[in-house]
């Protein structure tokens, strides 16, 4: 029987960070993966040599001030990611049919409010509150900055408990803005009324500020892990997952089969 200080099960992103920062922390760890190769989805699949990303295509905070450009420095691997940054001018563009209208939209926030003024002439000043809400979102979020040590705990805030529909629906009834401003949802996969404003806020200021995609794409994020993981005492299991808990005394499990 091995032992081993931690076991984490599961090796996509949360799994690799968290058995990293484990690892570099002096800790003994077991990583299980029940498929054949670890990364998630955050792997890719190859058809014809042609390599095709699942869960992972583009991201933000890799700019210089970004929080993700944060996180993969004090994990030791950022010089292992080569950031491909999308067209400053229109990272992102939104087609609406029922208008036959495309919609360019830059990266920064200033650029972005300028290019919807143009779009929305009469809708000034509820763009900046969008984005001044956003920002005040972000910035009493602790988590946000990790230059900051030692930061106070998070506590909710009131937009925590407002959906992201209800406030745009305060704040225009312009459906097309409402549906531009809420447009990264999309990325995460939630509609408006499922989310907090605050959530959303905090995971789309890094998609305002800049935007990337990573060379290799994920698998360039896998090798950087597998990289960091040689120099800690962590083992890897694939094709392998927890089939059974023993001794188990005061909910703690002795033995995991």
């Amino acid at each position: 029987m091995k032992k081993y200080d931690d076991i984490v099960v599961g090796s996509g992103i949360s799994g690799l960070t968290m058995a990293l920062i484990l690892g570099m922390n002096g800790r003994k760890v077991l990583l299980l993966e029940k498929s054949s190769r670890i990364g998630g989805s955050v792997s890719r699949f190859y058809k014809r040599g042609i390599p095709f990303d699942t869960g992972f295509h583009f991201t933000g905070g890799l700019d210089q001030s970004g929080i993700l450009h944060d996180i993969l420095s004090v994990l030791g691997i950022r010089d292992f990611i080569q950031p491909i940054f999308l067209s400053e001018d229109k990272a992102h563009c939104f087609f609406f049919e029922s208008e036959n209208r495309l919609y360019e939209i830059p990266y920064g926030i200033e650029n972005i409010k300028k290019k919807f003024k143009g779009y929305f002439p009469g809708e000034g000043s509820n763009i900046d509150r969008y984005f001044d809400k956003v920002r005040h979102v972000c910035a009493r979020t602790p988590s946000m900055d990790l230059r900051v040590l030692g930061a106070s705990l998070q506590h909710h805030l009131e937009e925590d408990f407002l959906s992201l529909e209800e406030v745009l629906n305060g704040l225009t009834g312009n459906a097309v803005l409402r549906a531009l401003l809420s447009g990264f949802a999309m990325c995460y996969g939630v509609m408006p009324k499922e989310i907090s404003f605050a959530n959303h806020s905090r995971m789309s200021l890094n998609l305002y500020e800049s935007v990337a995609r990573i060379k290799d794409g994920g698998d360039a994020l896998i090798r950087a892990f597998e990289a960091k993981f040689k120099n800690c005492d962590i083992e890897i299991q694939c094709n392998k997952y927890i089939a059974n808990l023993e001794d188990i005394q005061n909910k703690r499990v002795g033995r995991f089969i």
